[in-house]
Parts: C-alpha cells; structure tokens; sequence
C-alpha cells in the first residue's frame, strides 16, 4: 500500500519551525528576565547593608572623636575628614541603588508583565504611590470607591533624614572641638582646618546633586505604568 504525503513549501517549513522556535524563545527571555531581578535585588540588598555598615563607622568617629576630648585633639582633624569621606560613599551607594530600582520600574516591570500577561514587579511604583500623601496615596491603599473615614499614611521619608544630617553635621563638630583646642599651633590647625572644611563644602555640593538625581529617579518610578 502506498502512503501518499504532502511536501510543504520552504515557507510552510520556516513558520512551523519559527512557530516552535517562538514559546522557547519566550520561556528563555522570562528565565534570563527573571535571574536578572533576583541578581539587581541582591544588589540591592548588599548595598543597603554596605549602607548600615558605613552608618556604623560615622558613629564610630564621632563617638571617638567625643572620647578624645581633653587629649591630643589633631586627631579630630582626621576624624572629620574621615566622616566627610563616609559620607561620600554612602551617598554613591544610595544613588546606585536607586538606579537599580528605576532600572527594575521602568525597564524589567513592563517586560515581564508583557511576557507574564500581567502586571508584575509593581513595588517600587506602589511604595512611591502610598508615599504620595494625599489622593494619590487613598488611590494606593484604597481603590475602590471613595469613603469617608478612611485613614491615610503619611511619607515616612521624613524619618530619614537622621542620616544626612549625622553626616553633615560630625565635619563641623569635630572641626569645632579641634579649632577650640588652645594647645595646636596656628601655622598646624588653620590648614588642617581648610582642607577639611573643602573637603566637608565639596561633600554637601555633591549632596545636592545627588538629591536632584534621586528625585528625578523617584519621578520616573512613579511615571512608569506596570502594563
């Protein structure tokens, strides 16, 4: 008995294959999408603890540089450049993982939802919503329809400040106590005294800076839409 078959055109054959080829291709691309997150959080995470460390250090120095009262105090020079150092590289490590997290809103969030079917990694647009005060915030928390008594949060950013301002101002303190040391010479403390206070001016230039960046990060997370 004969079989007959039907020979497909070339064209037939390459959209059979690519047809094939495309749910592998997607599986792949949310695989490589996926250890991506899980690397950026990580990321994150590390940072975050390099973060605290740098924190424990600043109050390391200024809790020495308070013990030292009463004795040698050029070391307090020292101390507050040390401080304005720690600060520099808290705020690098800040900034970069604010980068991530723009990085993981604007770019990965919309990909993987697109390859999901539905939203996901919604959480750093949801946390600057419920941040947001206001109707932005009750949209967050409350989407339904509106009713009274409803409680709102309120941003609790504000409680971070504690850090900066530790940062800003241990310079100032120690080069304070330093200053008001009668035992160093003059020809000793006045340039100890100006390349520290550069060294603390070009610190909180950098501060500002990197505020605006952060904001402008901050905006773009919460104009990205999880589609």
């Amino acid at each position: 008995m004969r079989i007959r078959t039907r020979s497909l055109p070339v064209g037939d054959y390459q959209g059979a294959a690519q047809g094939a080829q495309k749910p592998r291709d997607t599986v792949a691309g949310v695989g490589i999408a996926v250890s991506e997150v899980q690397c950026l959080r990580q990321e994150i995470t590390t940072r975050i603890t390099l973060m605290n460390a740098i924190v424990a250090l600043e109050l390391t120095a200024l809790g020495g540089g308070l013990a030292i009262i009463g004795r040698p105090t050029y070391v307090l020079a020292a101390l507050a450049a040390a401080s304005s150092f720690l600060w520099l590289q808290w705020m690098e490590q800040s900034l970069y993982t604010y980068k991530i997290a723009a990085y993981l809103a604007v770019e990965l969030a919309p990909l993987l939802s697109q390859l999901a079917g539905h939203p996901v990694l919604g959480w750093e647009e949801f946390l600057r919503r419920i941040e947001g005060n206001g109707e932005r915030s009750r949209r967050a928390l409350y989407p339904g329809p509106v009713r009274r008594g409803r409680r709102l949060m309120h941003s609790g950013r504000y409680g971070e400040w504690y850090v900066p301002l530790l940062f800003a101002f241990t310079p100032p303190l120690l080069l304070t106590l330093y200053a008001a040391d009668t035992r160093d010479s003059l020809a000793r403390l006045l340039p100890a005294c100006s390349a520290v206070g550069v060294m603390w001016l070009y610190t909180i230039i950098s501060f500002v800076l990197i505020m605006r960046d952060i904001k402008v990060l901050n905006h773009a997370i919460s104009a990205s839409k999880v589609s």
